[in-house]
């Protein structure tokens, strides 16, 4: 094989390797975007509930435990590795916020919340889901 040759295989390869590493990396943006739509999707009932004063806080949190939870683990494989211990910090607060709810009983998932004290919980969980929301940024 003479040194032309060696040359040319070489680029080739080189080449290849290129196209490979741009097709992945766009197929893995696409695959991304997507996951973050569904991560979006996941929380916006939550979101849209906690201004409806009609639900109250623990309904609202057993309502949408599981779904949060799933799409929680299925979006962690997207995010960068150095984002991954704020994101779990995050996880984490929204956990804190709402495992007070999570195993509340019936009278607590009829009463109504009122006055000061539900609408920092309120807040405090809308902030929180925001907080993840921010990881999955839509663009």
């Amino acid at each position: 094989m003479d040194t032309a040759t060696l040359i040319t295989f070489v680029l080739l390869l080189i080449g290849a390797l290129i196209v490979h590493w741009l097709t992945r990396t766009r197929e893995h943006g696409a695959v991304r975007r997507v996951a973050a739509q569904e991560f979006h999707k996941a929380f916006a009932d939550t979101l849209l509930n906690l201004e409806n004063r009609d639900f109250g806080t623990a309904r609202i949190v057993r309502e949408f435990d599981l779904k949060h939870t799933t799409a929680i683990a299925a979006f962690r494989p997207y995010v960068q590795l150095w984002r991954r211990k704020s994101f779990e910090r995050s996880v984490q607060k929204l956990d804190e916020i709402s495992a007070e709810y999570r195993n509340v009983g019936p009278l607590g998932m009829v009463s109504t919340e009122l006055g000061e004290v539900s609408r920092a919980i309120r807040a405090a969980l809308g902030n929180a889901i925001g907080q993840l929301l921010s990881f999955a940024s839509l663009l």
